[in-house]
């Protein structure tokens, strides 16, 4: 495991999208498993800008939502396909027919489901994970519980989490309130993890889950100390309450 700090959200930002298109430009043919939402904003913005600049291609990339609200279409604008078309997929050359979702829209989610977990086998499981982390210490929509999922499945979002989204909908009650989600177990199986993080509001999750070094899955983020190739990218806000000095003979 790896921890870089930056100074703000525009330096991680910068720092992750440089990363990841230094990542493409290497792996030009890899399976990649993309988060929405506020903490990666910038980071896209920046990893396209790369993209251009140095002439990378994503034609052979393939794209994975990694979750998305049920019964929201691919179309839906508040919808998590449509957030990585408008971000990175109109952006680039990545083949559309190549970027996956869960069928959200679906009148059976469990099936949807099952077919979702086998899809990411059949093209060999994800080379590169992005991940954000909730302020709860949830990752992807894996949240607090006694018991993890590993493949994709159905979660009943918390209230944290709806009001955190609450910002991308006109009116509280169109937030869907369950969301399908890629389990713990398919994350771990990838051959790498990012994990950006910023601001003040991450800081006592990372603080607990770094400082105490345990595996809780009551913080699912914990899980990720056992696998080989993590590289947490913060900035000083969120990284605020992670005791560098105790913690460094770690990595």
């Amino acid at each position: 495991m790896k921890i870089v700090i930056e100074k703000n959200y525009s330096a991680m930002s910068k720092t992750t999208g440089k990363l990841m298109s230094n990542y493409i430009r290497h792996n030009s043919m890899a399976n990649l498993c993309l988060p929405t939402g506020g903490s990666v904003e910038g980071v896209y913005e920046c990893m396209c800008k790369y993209l251009k600049a140095e002439s990378i291609s994503l034609s052979e990339i393939k794209g994975f939502n990694m979750d998305e609200y049920a019964t929201l279409s691919k179309d839906d604008v508040n919808g998590y396909y449509y957030f990585l078309r408008k971000n990175i997929y109109s952006k680039t050359d990545i083949d559309i027919s190549n970027t996956f979702a869960p069928a959200t829209d679906s009148k059976d989610l469990q099936l949807s489901c099952e077919k979702y977990t086998d899809l990411v086998a059949k093209h060999g499981g994800f080379d590169f994970i992005l991940l954000g982390i909730g302020s709860d210490g949830h990752i992807a929509f894996n949240m607090p519980r006694n018991n993890l999922h590993l493949d994709t499945h159905i979660e009943n979002l918390t209230e944290d989490t709806i009001e955190a989204n609450s910002r991308f909908f006109e009116k509280r009650e169109d937030i869907p309130k369950q969301a399908l989600s890629i389990g713990v177990g398919m994350i771990m199986q990838s051959k790498k993890i990012v994990l950006v993080a910023s601001g003040k509001g991450k800081s006592k999750i990372l603080g607990k889950m770094f400082n105490y070094r345990i595996l809780d899955p009551k913080l699912p983020a914990t899980a990720l100390w056992l696998h080989p190739d993590v590289t947490f990218i913060l900035d000083e806000e969120a990284a605020s309450d992670i005791e560098i000095e105790k913690i460094k003979q770690y990595f």
